[in-house]
């Protein structure tokens, strides 16, 4: 809950996550696919981003606005958060274990009942998720989204007479070629086109902005690698997350230089932020950059590190 300082009232959070989820029967529960998983980790970032900055919440830049939601995908994607969450549904309710009896005996009538699943996963199950959230396993991901964003800008810088003229299927597909390097194939009929675009609601909702979803997952890349890569239970980095980014609100621009001059020497004396970038940067102790991200780009995790990686797990140890 947030205080509302004016009137000194306790006001409850009016933030909710809405989601759609198979329903639960008498003797299976409701079971999320990883997507899923990964799904509701992006809007708790919103939400506990919506609930940390409080009451007095102003509306936050663009270029910030994913990089809560994107930072809280990479916890759903740590094995050991991962085993931690997870939990084979047969120990819930004695009801599931009957049900799962059941339709393993109903798959497979020929074959002896094997033995009760363990509680938790082994931490190898979810190397292969980990596996491909890398930068480079990630490529496919990461092109679509410097598509939209080149697309999205184009379209948006220009006049209404020229969109008038365009052919934005066309442009849609150039630039795909231009920035991706991927071909679309030619069907013959004209010039070639692209009309994905009809199906992007960023588009929508992001309109000059789409490209604050690539930002946000070059700078979160930096961030967890830096803070949590190691450790993703790191309680003093994430009361530090907390305090100084998700808290953070921008201090207005003021007409009078005098109070300008003051926050400028907060700043640089105190180190009281007054931009989400300077948030970052205090979070970081330097200017969040693409340099982690680029670097795993050239050093994409392979099977080899992925092995590795497994040895380590099996060690106790954090990759």
């Amino acid at each position: 809950m947030s205080h509302d300082d004016a009137q000194w009232k306790v006001q409850v959070p009016r933030i909710a996550i809405v989601s759609t989820y198979d329903r639960a029967r008498p003797k299976k529960p409701t079971l999320l696919t990883h997507h899923e998983i990964k799904a509701f980790a992006h809007e708790l970032g919103h939400a506990i981003h919506g609930l940390a900055r409080g009451s007095k919440a102003t509306t936050d830049p663009r270029d910030f606005v994913e990089i809560p939601s994107i930072m809280a995908e990479f916890w759903a994607h740590d094995p050991h958060v991962l085993q931690r969450i997870s939990c084979h549904y047969t120990y819930l309710k004695p009801e599931y274990l009957v049900g799962w009896t059941d339709s393993w005996k109903e798959k497979h009538p020929s074959k002896n009942l094997p033995p009760q699943p363990p509680q938790k996963p082994p931490l190898e199950m979810f190397s292969e998720i980990a596996f491909r959230r890398h930068p480079q396993n990630d490529l496919y991901l990461t092109l679509r989204l410097l598509w939209m964003s080149m697309f999205d800008l184009s379209i948006h810088s220009s006049s209404e007479e020229e969109l008038r003229s365009m052919d934005i299927g066309v442009g849609c597909r150039q630039i795909l070629d231009e920035w991706t390097g991927i071909f679309t194939p030619f069907d013959g009929k004209g010039e070639s086109q692209n009309n994905s675009y009809l199906h992007w609601s960023i588009l929508r909702y992001y309109n000059t902005s789409a490209y604050c979803y690539l930002l946000a997952k070059v700078y979160t890349y930096d961030l967890w690698s830096k803070h949590f890569a190691k450790n993703p239970f790191n309680q003093r980095a994430g009361r530090r997350y907390r305090k100084i980014v998700l808290e953070h609100h921008d201090t207005p621009v003021s007409w009078n230089p005098i109070h300008n001059f003051i926050n400028f020497l907060l700043w640089k004396i105190f180190g009281v932020p007054r931009t989400h970038m300077e948030a970052l940067t205090k979070f970081m102790g330097r200017k969040p950059n693409s340099r982690m991200f680029i670097k795993a780009l050239n050093a994409p995790a392979n099977r080899n590190q992925t092995f590795w990686r497994r040895m380590g797990i099996r060690m106790g140890g954090m990759w």
